[in-house]
C-alpha cells in the first residue's frame, strides 16, 4: 500500500470526544488551582490494515493521548469504540477485569528501549511474557514461538539468553517489537520508536515496521515529532496542538497543500538541504502557550501569522473543507499555505 493511499477497509478504532485532564494541586489540603487539557474532545478513526500518523511539538498531547487508547492513562471522558473478530466495544465502559481479554488486541512499542525493557529479564522472557500471561503458549511452544519472533525481527536466536545490557539501541527496540507481536495484536501504538536511536539504525528501523505491518496485517497509530518519518511510513495523518487535533489528512495532501497554519509552520521546520549542500533551518515563531492557561480563541493565535480579530474570540472547530481533509481554522478555505517543495 502506498504511503498516499487510504484503506477502504472497515473501521478498527473508532475515537469519539477522547479527553484526558490533569487538575493541578496546591497547597497542604491539595485545593484544585487549575486544569491541564492534555487531549480534548478529540476523534478519529483507524481502519483495518491502515498506518495513521500523530505529529505535533514537545508538549501537545500525543503520548497522553496513545496512552489513554490503551487505558494506561484513565481518560477523563469520551469513547473508544474498538471493533476486532466481529465485536464492537467501548473499551472505556469496561472494568479492570473486562479489560485484560483486550490488552492483547492493542500493544504499544515505547519511545526509549533502554528503559522499556526489564533488566533483569533475559529477551526469551522479554518477548515470552505476554504468551504466558495470557495463555498462548508454555513450555517448549513457547520458546519455538519466542524464536520465530526473535528472527522475524532480525535477531539472532543465539543471544535468546542475554539481557538486555548486552544489546544496542536498535537491537533493543527489536526486542520491543518482538515483544508486540508476541500476541499477534491486530493494532499497535509506536510511540516514536525511532527517536532514542542513531540516525543510522532509524531507517533500518522503519523499513522493519513497514515490513511486519504488510505481513502480520497491522493497523498502527505511529507518534512522533518528525514529518520525514511520517512521510515515509503513514497514509494519513493527525496534527495536533495543546490538546487538539487541528487537521487530519492524507499524507500527499498535507505535505502538499495544508490547510492549517501551524501544520505550514511543521513543514517549514523541515531542515533543508541546499545545492552546495548547507542546511537552512526554520524557526517556528514563538512559544507554545502554556496548557494550563490556553489563550481565548484559536490556541494558535498568538504564533499565527494569519490571525485576524475571530481567531483571538472563537475557538474554532474541527470541518471538512474537502473529502478526507478537517481542519481546526476559520480561514481553512481561504488561505493558501505553502508545502514541501512551495516556492
Amino acid at each position: 500500500m502506498s504511503n498516499d493511499e487510504t484503506t477502504e477497509s472497515s473501521p478498527l478504532l473508532q475515537v469519539e470526544g477522547l479527553k484526558k485532564y490533569f487538575s493541578i494541586t496546591k497547597g497542604f489540603f491539595s485545593r484544585v488551582k487549575g486544569t491541564v487539557k492534555a487531549v480534548d474532545d478529540v476523534n478519529f478513526t483507524i481502519f483495518k490494515g491502515e498506518n495513521v500518523g500523530l505529529v505535533g511539538e514537545s508538549g501537545c498531547g500525543k503520548t497522553t493521548l496513545g496512552r489513554c487508547l490503551l487505558r494506561l492513562l484513565d481518560p477523563t471522558d469520551g469513547h473508544i469504540n474498538f471493533n476486532f473478530d466481529h465485536k464492537a466495544v467501548d473499551l472505556l465502559a469496561l472494568n479492570k477485569k473486562e479489560l485484560r481479554a483486550y490488552r492483547r488486541y492493542i500493544q504499544m512499542i515505547f519511545q526509549d528501549p533502554y528503559s522499556s525493557l526489564n533488566p533483569r529479564m533475559p529477551m526469551v522472557d522479554i518477548v515470552g511474557e505476554p504468551l504466558k500471561v495470557n495463555g498462548i503458549a508454555k513450555g517448549d511452544e513457547l520458546e519455538e514461538r519466542v524464536r520465530d519472533l526473535v528472527d522475524t525481527v532480525g535477531l539472532d536466536v543465539r543471544h535468546l539468553r542475554r539481557y538486555p545490557h548486552a544489546f544496542s539501541g536498535g537491537q533493543r527496540q527489536r526486542i520491543g517489537l518482538a515483544r508486540a507481536l508476541s500476541v499477534n495484536p491486530p493494532f499497535i501504538i509506536a510511540d516514536e520508536p525511532t527517536s532514542a536511536l542513531d540516525v543510522s539504525v532509524q531507517a533500518t528501523i522503519l523499513n522493519l515496521l513497514q515490513d511486519l505491518q504488510e505481513q502480520f496485517n497491522l493497523s498502527m497509530l505511529f507518534i512522533t515529532h518528525d514529518l520525514s518519518v511520517i512521510h515515509h511510513i503513514c497514509q494519513r495523518v493527525m496534527v495536533m496542538y495543546l490538546g487538539n487535533v487541528v487537521e487530519v489528512a492524507r499524507t500527499k495532501d498535507l505535505f502538499t497543500q495544508p490547510l492549517h497554519p501551524y501544520t505550514e509552520t511543521l513543514l517549514k521546520a523541515v531542515p533543508k538541504i541546499g545545492y552546495r549542500g548547507e542546511i537552512t533551518r526554520f524557526a517556528p515563531p514563538g512559544e507554545p502557550p502554556d496548557p494550563a492557561n490556553a489563550p481565548a480563541g484559536c490556541y494558535f493565535h498568538p504564533r499565527c501569522p494569519y490571525a485576524q480579530d475571530i481567531c483571538k474570540e472563537q475557538h474554532p472547530a474541527l470541518e471538512e473543507w474537502a473529502e478526507g481533509r478537517y481542519a481546526r481554522c476559520h480561514f481553512a478555505k481561504e488561505l493558501s499555505l505553502k508545502g514541501v517543495g512551495s516556492e
